[in-house]
């Protein structure tokens, strides 16, 4: 008796295997751009904090107020020691 094998099982069975990779390190790539994306919006939100401190920072001691203050602090501390 002489069969003839039909491999359309394991072929069908290949290309689900490869459906199935190509799905999972589909996820996998995406949720690697998930995170690199979230990353570089941390960074930036970080930076805009810093830079606004900054602006805050500079904007207090180069203020009218503040150099006037500064100045009235210098007198009365020279008018202490002497």
């Amino acid at each position: 008796m002489k069969f003839n094998r039909d491999f359309s099982c394991e072929l069908i069975g290949l290309i689900v295997l490869m459906a199935l990779s190509a799905a999972s390190h589909f996820w996998y790539v995406m949720i690697g751009m998930a995170m690199v994306g979230g990353l570089i919006l941390l960074g930036i939100g970080l930076l805009a904090v810093f830079v606004r401190a900054k602006r805050e920072i500079l904007a207090r001691f180069l203020s009218p107020a503040h150099l006037e203050h500064a100045q009235i602090a210098e007198v009365s501390a020279s008018t202490r020691i002497s």
